[in-house]
């Protein structure tokens, strides 16, 4: 019993360590989405589809400067969705957690 109980201390404060070091890691600066340009085409599709490619550009832009807005005012399901997709690119493990308004 008190093998356990002294095991479960030490996850427990191996755990709490972790959360006290999160500040220590180096945060990568944050900047604005920006939408891949639109593809190189042969001559005859550039001929046929540019106002298509730019319509898609802009399209693409104004759906990641929504999303940037909605991520600005702490809109929860962006919030979360980033988070979880930032820990993910870094190979990180995230925890749940609960996210809302009192």
């Amino acid at each position: 019993m008190a093998a356990a109980k002294w095991s479960e201390a030490k996850r427990v404060s191996a755990e709490v360590q972790t959360i006290s070091d999160l500040h220590r890691h180096p945060i990568d600066a944050a900047e604005p989405p920006v939408a891949p340009p639109p593809p190189t085409v042969g001559e005859a599709e550039i001929a046929a589809a540019p106002s298509q490619l730019k319509h898609q550009h802009r399209e693409t832009q104004i759906r990641l400067d929504e999303r940037r807005k909605e991520l600005f005012v702490n809109h929860d399901d962006v919030v979360l969705s980033t988070l979880a997709k930032a820990f993910e690119e870094r190979g990180s493990q995230a925890g749940e957690v609960a996210v809302g308004r009192p």
